[in-house]
């Protein structure tokens, strides 16, 4: 069971403590990483970003270095939660921007992935912080599931789909006639790459 408290945000302690205990960091390496200066990084920094920043080697295999992605996948499983990696060629991106508004969003440190007819699939950064699942859910009328995927990917594909999405709301507005629809087809290109 984890040792994060329900409705606690995780910190770079926590993190460091539970990965100690589930034998992926050696105490050596986990009191290197907090004592590091600029470790504690911005108010904005994902903890497991930070981490990984450091490049730890791995308790189980010395010489693997625990990369995000990696991280994610034992945060994922400790929090009980499925695990996605986000596509963005998959991903609807009028749909899943439509569900919550960008603030929101990037408040929770969340991203819709998909939406079906009664669920709405949710990938979180913050898996013990469920107190907007309520919002969502009222203002939606749909379920949500929430499943875990690397944070800076959220951060990525949050400012990515939610500016692609203004752009071609703005074309359409406009007579998609102009540079502007090229300039969105190109980021959706991008994106895709």
């Amino acid at each position: 069971m984890p040792t994060s408290v329900p409705e606690a945000t995780l910190d770079l302690t926590t993190l460091l403590r539970d990965l100690v205990a589930d034998g992926l960091l050696s105490q050596d390496s986990a009191n290197e990483i907090a004592g590091r200066p600029g470790t504690r990084g911005t108010a904005r920094a994902h903890p497991l970003t930070e981490i990984a920043a450091q490049q730890p080697k791995s308790a189980r295999a010395p010489a693997a270095v625990l990369s995000l992605d990696a991280l994610t996948a034992w945060l994922a499983a400790r929090a009980r939660l499925p695990l996605v990696h986000i596509d963005p060629l998959r991903i609807k991106v009028a749909a899943v921007t439509a569900v919550m508004s960008f603030e929101f969003a990037r408040r929770h440190s969340i991203l819709c992935v998909e939406v079906k007819a009664d669920t709405i699939v949710i990938a979180c950064a913050q898996p013990y912080v469920t107190r907007w699942i309520a919002d969502l859910e009222q203002a939606t009328r749909k379920a949500v599931r929430r499943v875990v995927a690397n944070p800076a990917d959220i951060e990525k594909y949050l400012v990515e789909f939610y500016t692609l999405s203004r752009s071609v709301f703005g074309a359409g507005r406009s007579g998609g006639n102009d540079r502007a629809a090229i300039t969105n087809f190109e980021q959706l290109l991008d994106l895709g790459a």
